[in-house]
């Protein structure tokens, strides 16, 4: 894609990989790349970082408490939003 004052094409920088994707960075434009097989989601840097915050404190609580982790089905309230967590 050509280049123009709005859009960079990323030069992405492999930073870690795994199994289920891999995360890179560009070091034009400073974004963070997170691949999930067929996803990708492009990050600002502090976007990133409170993204990886979030998920290590929900581990944090997972691991910490069996009651949030049980098969049973429950029901959860997101910003005020009913919404049914099914068995997988």
């Amino acid at each position: 894609m050509a280049n123009n004052n709005r859009y960079v094409e990323c030069r992405q920088v492999l930073v870690a990989n795994s199994d289920i994707g891999h995360v890179t960075t560009c070091p034009e434009c400073g974004h963070v790349h997170v691949n999930l097989r067929s996803l990708t989601v492009r990050f600002e840097m502090e976007a990133f970082r409170e993204l990886v915050d979030m998920l290590g404190f929900a581990q944090k609580r997972l691991d910490a408490d069996p009651a949030l982790r049980d098969a049973e089905t429950k029901t959860v309230s997101v910003s005020g939003i009913d919404s049914a967590v099914v068995r997988h």
